[in-house]
C-alpha cells in the first residue's frame, strides 16, 4: 500500500484536483439597535461610518476596474497569473505541435500545451547548469525567475478550476517516488506547494505499482485516460505526472436532428462519410483569403471556447503557425450571422515527446552520460521519456477532453444558410482556450475524424 511522502509541517493541506482549501471567513454580526433614541453624536458617527463605507466601495470598484484592464488574470486565491507565463506556455505548446505535425503530416494530432508545460515546469525546478539553460530556451522561460514561474502555475491551477457552472476543468499533479531513493526535500516541497502535487512513495518493483499510478490517472481524467505507465524499469526513480480534465457544454447546443452524414476529405485526400453537426446563429467569426475561423463558446459565461480554423491550404497555414498568428486571428473576430457545420467525433492520441523535445533543443536532459543535470532532484538523474496522452469527444451537447503528461526520471438535416457559410468538411485546426488567462488548454489538427 503506497505511503504519502512526509512533507515539512509548513506545507498546506491540499487536494491535487481541487487545490488548497481556503479558510472560512468569520461572519460579521451586526447587532440590532435599541429602541431608545440615540443622541445626536451617534447620528454623526453613523454618517461618518456610512461615508467611510461609500469611500471603500468606490476604491474597491476602482481596484476591480484596474484589475480588469491589467494584462494578467486574477485567480480565486487573489494572486496573478503572469501573462509572460501563459505566453511562454502557448508558444512552447505550438512549437511542440508544429514539430509533431512535421513528424506525422497526415495524422490526427491533439495535445495539451498546458499539461506538457506544467509537467516540465515541475522538473525544471530540479535542473541546473547547461540542462537548465536548454530547458529554459525550449520552454520560452528566458528572463523569468522560478518565483514567477512557480507562483503563476499555482495561480493557473486556482484560476482555471471550474470556471463556469456548465464547465468542469480540473488540473492535477502527482509525484511518484521509488521506495528507498533519497530525493531533494526542497524539490518535493516546491512541487507540493506550488503544483499541489501529492507525493507518494511506492515499491516500483511490485507488480501492482503501475496499476496504482494508472488508477490515479484514471481518477484524474474521469476514466477518459486509463493508463500512462506500463512496465517500470528497475533504474526508474520517479514519475512526475500532470493531468488536465475538461468537460464543457456548448453555450448554444447543436440540434441533434440536424446532424447528417456528409462527405469529409481527409488529409490523405480520400473522401469519407462523417456526421456533421449543423447550427445557424450569431458567432465570433473571421475570414480572409487564407482561412475561416470561428469561436464556439462553452457554458454560461463563455469564458472558455473552442476556436476552429479552416485554412484554404493547410500546408501553408501550418508553415506559418504560431501563437501570435492565432492570437492575431482571434483579435479580428467580429459578431456575424452564419452557419457552422462541424464534425462530431471522438479521438484518442498517444505520443512520446522525447524525440520532439530533443529536436527543439532539450536533448541534454535525456543524456545519461553525465550531461543531464537534475541535481536539484537527485544526483545522477536524467529524463528517460515524456509520455503524453489525450482524449477528445465533440458532440451536439459539448466537448469532453483530457490530457496526461508523464515525465519519467531515471537514475545512472440542411439549414438555409444566411451570412457566412463555414463547412468544416476537410482537415482543420482547433484550440480550446481560456479567455481570462489566455492559456491554450488544448490544440490539435483533425485530418480524419473517423480514426
Amino acid at each position: 500500500m503506497p505511503q504519502a511522502y512526509a512533507s515539512s509541517d509548513t506545507l498546506p493541506t491540499s487536494n491535487p484536483v481541487n487545490g488548497p482549501t481556503a479558510p472560512k471567513a468569520e461572519p460579521i454580526v451586526i447587532s440590532p439597535s435599541s429602541n431608545t433614541t440615540p443622541p445626536k453624536k451617534s447620528h454623526k458617527k453613523v454618517l461618518v461610518a456610512v461615508g467611510i463605507l461609500l469611500l471603500l466601495a468606490i476604491i474597491s470598484a476602482g481596484v476591480y476596474r484596474f484589475n480588469k484592464r491589467d494584462n494578467t488574470a486574477i485567480s480565486t486565491t487573489g494572486t496573478k497569473v503572469a501573462s509572460s507565463i501563459t505566453s511562454a506556455n502557448n508558444n512552447f505548446g505550438l512549437d511542440v505541435f508544429n514539430q509533431l505535425v512535421k513528424q506525422s503530416p497526415q495524422d490526427n494530432i491533439f495535445i495539451s500545451p498546458a499539461s506538457i508545460a506544467m509537467a516540465l515546469s515541475m522538473v525544471y525546478n530540479g535542473a541546473g547548469g547547461p540542462t537548465r539553460t536548454a530547458m529554459q530556451k525550449v520552454l520560452n522561460y528566458q528572463g523569468l525567475n522560478l518565483n514567477t514561474i512557480n507562483g503563476s502555475n499555482l495561480s493557473l491551477i486556482s484560476s482555471l478550476k471550474n470556471p463556469d457552472p456548465k464547465v468542469t476543468l480540473a488540473i492535477a499533479n502527482s509525484v511518484w517516488l521509488k521506495q528507498g531513493v533519497s530525493v531533494n526535500k526542497t524539490f518535493l516541497n516546491t512541487t507540493q506547494h506550488y503544483y499541489q502535487a501529492k507525493a507518494t512513495t511506492l515499491n516500483f518493483s511490485s507488480p501492482s505499482a503501475p496499476t496504482t499510478i494508472n488508477n490515479w490517472v484514471s481518477n484524474a481524467t474521469d476514466g477518459k485516460i486509463t493508463s500512462i505507465v506500463k512496465n517500470i524499469p528497475s533504474s526508474e526513480i520517479m514519475y512526475l505526472i500532470n493531468a488536465v480534465y475538461f468537460k464543457g457544454a456548448w453555450h448554444t447546443v447543436f440540434d441533434s436532428s440536424q446532424t447528417q452524414n456528409s462527405p469529409f476529405t481527409t488529409g490523405r485526400g480520400t473522401s469519407i462519410q462523417t456526421p456533421l453537426m449543423s447550427q445557424t446563429g450569431t458567432y465570433k467569426y473571421y475570414s480572409d483569403n487564407s482561412v475561416q475561423a470561428i469561436q464556439l463558446p462553452y457554458g454560461k459565461n463563455q469564458r472558455i471556447s473552442m476556436n476552429v480554423y479552416l485554412p484554404t491550404d493547410m500546408t501553408t497555414f501550418l508553415q506559418n503557425l504560431s501563437y501570435s498568428q492565432l492570437a492575431n486571428i482571434d483579435n479580428q473576430y467580429t459578431q456575424q450571422q452564419g452557419t457552422i457545420l462541424l464534425p462530431k467525433f471522438t479521438l484518442t492520441y498517444s505520443q512520446s515527446l522525447k524525440n520532439t523535445l530533443e529536436s527543439l533543443g532539450m536533448g541534454i536532459a535525456f543524456n545519461p552520460f553525465d550531461a543531464a543535470n537534475f541535481n536539484g532532484i537527485a544526483r545522477n538523474t536524467y529524463i528517460t521519456d515524456v509520455e503524453h496522452k489525450t482524449y477528445i469527444a465533440v458532440d451536439e451537447q459539448g466537448t469532453v477532453a483530457a490530457a496526461v503528461t508523464s515525465v519519467d526520471v531515471d537514475m545512472s438535416v440542411a439549414i438555409e444558410p444566411s451570412g457566412f457559410y463555414m463547412d468544416v468538411n476537410k482537415p482543420f485546426v482547433l484550440t480550446i482556450q481560456d479567455s481570462s488567462t489566455k492559456e491554450v488548454l488544448f490544440v490539435g489538427i483533425i485530418q480524419d475524424p473517423s480514426q
